[in-house]
């Protein structure tokens, strides 16, 4: 009878995995932040797996802090997730973990916020530099050309606050009497506005107090690199009682929600904003295309435009109609979710009852049959790790034939014409670099490329092309036996652009991929 009660729970288990949707892919995700835009991409992203199977997201958040950053990055490689989708804090503070992610051969999407470090998978957001160069040319069209101006930053070292501000200033420079007062340090909150006016404020009416000239320039608009604090700066003109309605305030992000970019400007609290699109179904939909081994591009700029009065309340308008819409999607999911569960236990209880009744009476049975099938199993697999072991041993015998073959060509290559010698001394000088091609060797070599071609074809049998690759293989080989490089970096190092191009011609010159290879020679 307790034999079969435990047969009963087991099948109850096995049941129970199998009708459960397990990931096939994790994706962890770091945001920089939280704050509403934030969780508006969240939920995007997370509808977007909608159309994926067994594909789960991991949120976090870092909150503001680089270094909380760098923990969560630095976790979600150690527990080998498959991609990873960051929104770096700063340009340059994180760029470590990201590049132990992109090392340890996790791909790595970086999302409206970039890194100082080239190694990333794909990067996909909103143009900053445009943004801040169209709210520029926008700020100058309405005051004329002529006027002072406060900007006020995002967080400090990041990439959005640099480009920004960038492209903010290259549009103002344009015309020489508008005048940049003062670019305040905010950080994306709105009380970070608010905090950086009052500043301003209180430094003005200390230069007021000693008589500075500097001091009473008339602020005529107020440059929020978001829309929060655009506003928290208007509150504090507010509070010390210094608002005029010619003042006029812009930001960036232009949301549809309540309270933001979109109902302001339609309401006049602000002049103008500019919508950051969040796309997260677009970065999960690129984040699958990785995966799948599909092609991606690896820069990808979401389409964006200017927010004012003009057009604030059409925007507005079928902002919140997607946004019902996406509700009544998300309802949809969870009564489908909900059904195929309900159905998965109810399904589970009806096997379990109808087949309690020959499990009781066949236990005995059972167990007879799962000790045969132990023993056949364990025959199997004594005969498969033979086969495997055969298979190794050939494997072994076919890689060291390969080197001995490989050992030949190096030595032959090293007695052969000055010619060749010297093609493969100025191949090997521009090893790192995947840019270097035929024509610039022939140029080096000064010949023409057609002369170049019959001559190494002659003495070689080769094609140009074909001696640059066994060259960058030759070194490739020679730092996997003498190097602990891994094969990514030996990848770069030899001069391919991609990873899988290196380990298919790895494989067609030696037999093994660079893996097999690696683990051969630690033996």
């Amino acid at each position: 009878m307790k034999s079969a009660c435990q047969t009963i729970l087991v099948l109850a288990c096995l049941l129970a995995s199998c009708t459960d949707n397990n990931p096939h892919y994790i994706i962890g995700v770091s945001q920089c932040s939280e704050d509403i835009w934030r969780n508006k991409l969240n939920e995007e992203m997370r509808m977007g797996t909608y159309a994926y199977e067994n594909t789960e997201l991991n949120i976090v958040s870092a909150n503001d802090d680089s270094q909380r950053q760098i923990e969560q990055i630095n976790q979600f490689v150690d527990q080998k997730v498959d991609l990873l989708i960051i929104s770096p804090n700063q340009l340059s503070t994180i760029s470590p973990a990201i590049e132990r992610a992109y090392e340890a051969d996790i791909p790595v999407i970086l999302f409206d916020r970039k890194t100082d470090s080239p190694h990333y998978t794909a990067f996909i957001g909103a143009d900053n530099y445009e943004m801040g160069r169209a709210l520029g040319n926008y700020i100058a069209t309405q005051l004329d050309g002529k006027g002072n101006i406060i900007e006020i930053e995002g967080l400090k070292g990041s990439s959005p606050a640099i480009e920004r501000h960038n492209g903010f200033l290259h549009a103002i420079s344009q015309y020489p009497r508008l005048n940049i007062v003062a670019s305040l340090e905010g950080d994306w909150t709105e009380e970070s506005g608010k905090r950086a006016m009052e500043t301003f404020i209180d430094a003005q009416k200390t230069g007021q107090q000693a008589g500075h000239h500097e001091a009473e320039r008339k602020i005529d608009f107020v440059f929020g690199q978001n829309d929060r604090m655009a506003i928290g700066a208007r509150k504090a003109l507010i509070d010390k009682q210094m608002l005029t309605s010619d003042i006029r305030f812009a930001g960036i992000d232009g949301l549809a929600s309540k309270g933001g970019g979109l109902e302001l400007v339609s309401e006049g609290v602000l002049t103008a904003s500019y919508i950051y699109p969040t796309a997260g179904d677009r970065v999960i939909e690129l984040a699958m295309d990785i995966l799948q081994n599909q092609p991606f591009e690896k820069d990808n700029y979401l389409q964006s435009a200017l927010v004012t009065r003009d057009n604030a309340s059409v925007l507005l308008m079928q902002a919140k109609e997607i946004n019902r819409q996406a509700k009544n999607l998300r309802a949809i999911h969870e009564q489908a979710a909900h059904y195929l569960s309900t159905y998965t236990l109810q399904r589970i209880v009806m096997i379990l009852l109808g087949t309690t009744v020959l499990l009781l009476a066949g236990s005995a049975y059972f167990l007879i049959r799962v000790n045969r099938s132990k023993t056949r199993l364990n025959r199997q697999l004594t005969q498969r790790n033979e086969e495997f072991r055969q298979q190794q041993e050939e494997l072994e015998k076919n890689l060291e034939q390969k080197r001995k073959l490989a050992n030949e060509i190096k030595l032959i290559s090293k007695t052969q014409t000055p010619l060749v010698a010297k093609l493969r001394k100025i191949i090997s000088e521009h090893l790192e670099d995947p840019a270097f091609n035929v024509n610039e060797l022939a140029s080096e070599m000064a010949m023409s490329r057609v002369q170049l071609y019959r001559k190494i074809k002659a003495q070689t049998g080769l094609t140009i092309i074909e001696l640059i690759r066994n060259v960058r293989l030759e070194k490739a080989r020679d730092l996997f036996e003498n190097t602990d490089y891994n094969v990514s970096q030996v990848a770069g190092m030899t001069g391919f652009t991609t990873l899988q191009y290196f380990i298919k011609c790895f494989k067609d010159e030696y037999g093994v991929t660079p893996y097999e290879y690696i683990k051969t020679t630690e033996k």
